[in-house]
């Protein structure tokens, strides 16, 4: 593609004009797309910084403008992968992006500059994360449960939202020697990656490269735009969580555990003291983020906090026959015996190698 210092395409259209951009050379960015509705932090350039600068993906934005107001507007990320593909994604390792936009008689528009500009970049393939606005029609390539919580700043009013079972399991946390750490330092990320490599081991996954987490450290935790809660014993790290914020918005994006201490609950400790953080600091809403639909404990852990449950659909369109692709949920497979008896260096390496093609 050529450079994006000046914009690569743009047309008038009636009264409307079609501007295609990389948003991360745009200083207005971050206030563009915060005048819509459906604006979330995976839309911001802090989230779009991150992936950038760990897997080297281009961001491209497609906004719709009259009289120098965007009215409509979607932002993709291009993977170049010698594995998977060269492809459009909406966005990679996000649990949802929605197409921002006032009003849906501009998505025809919209959409046709979406695969034309597929079309010209040799995409592959194009992927929509939350298809129900930007291929509202199409069916589904693949389906997840996505799970909010609904906050207030009375701590009892939220405890008794709770099932029977977590609010025994919180209790039992409470009653143990536990402590809640909240610093979101390097120092405490690492301890955190420590326990996300256990994880992911245990469910037979190679764990994402430190270097992704390092840049979350930089451009989204040091500049108070994320949290980092970690459950000690005995001044260990055993539980903890990551949540990225925006707004008045709180998003669980990455949690991990020693299971030697589950019988402590530290998760549930954990859970529960960021929930009581972010209701008392004003945010209204905890998006636990998406779930397999095959992902049976974590879906019965989301929703024991009282959350709502919607289905999440992702679509991917195959560019050349314009055809939905089925995809199957890769959670599960033969993979998994792999990387459980894989020694964490190696699964470490793994994941260096492998994410930047998954995406």
């Amino acid at each position: 593609m050529t450079s994006f210092t000046q914009q690569i395409a743009r047309e008038s259209l009636s009264s409307s004009q079609i501007s295609i951009f990389n948003p991360l050379e745009r200083s207005d960015w971050d206030a563009l797309v915060s005048r819509f509705p459906q604006c979330s932090f995976f839309h911001t350039s802090a989230w779009l910084k991150v992936l950038n600068e760990t897997y080297g993906y281009l961001p491209i934005a497609i906004a719709l403008t009259d009289q120098n107001t965007t009215r409509a507007l979607t932002v993709f990320m291009e993977v170049d992968s010698w594995i998977t593909g060269k492809r459009g994604v909406s966005l990679p390792f996000t649990d949802e992006c929605q197409t921002l936009l006032f009003d849906e008689g501009d998505l025809p528009l919209l959409l046709d500059q979406v695969y034309t500009l597929a079309a010209k970049q040799n995409w592959e393939s194009l992927e929509t994360r939350s298809a129900s606005v930007l291929e509202k029609n199409a069916l589904p390539s693949l389906v997840h449960y996505t799970h909010k919580l609904s906050l207030n700043p009375n701590p009892n009013s939220l405890f008794s939202q709770f099932s029977t079972s977590n609010r025994r399991a919180i209790r039992k946390a409470e009653a143990s020697e536990l402590s809640i750490d909240q610093e979101s330092s390097l120092k405490n990320l690492k301890s955190f990656y420590k326990l996300l490599c256990l994880t992911r081991k245990r469910h037979g996954m190679p764990p994402q490269p430190w270097m992704f987490f390092r840049a979350i450290q930089e451009r989204i935790l040091s500049q108070g735009l994320g949290s980092l809660f970690l459950a000690t014993y005995k001044s260990a790290p055993i539980a903890g969580a990551l949540f990225l914020q925006h707004k008045q918005n709180a998003i669980y994006k990455f949690g991990a555990s020693n299971e030697s201490f589950q019988a402590m609950r530290p998760n549930n400790f954990v859970m529960w003291n960021a929930i009581k953080s972010f209701a008392q600091n004003g945010c209204q809403q905890l998006d636990f983020g998406r779930t397999s639909l095959e992902n049976k404990g974590l879906r019965r852990f989301k929703l024991a906090w009282g959350s709502s449950e919607k289905t999440l659909p992702y679509v991917r369109r195959n560019i050349k026959t314009q055809s939905i692709e089925i995809q199957s949920d890769q959670t599960h497979g033969w993979h998994n015996q792999i990387f459980k008896i894989l020694p964490t260096p190696l699964s470490r390496l793994a994941g260096q190698l492998l994410y930047k093609h998954v995406a």
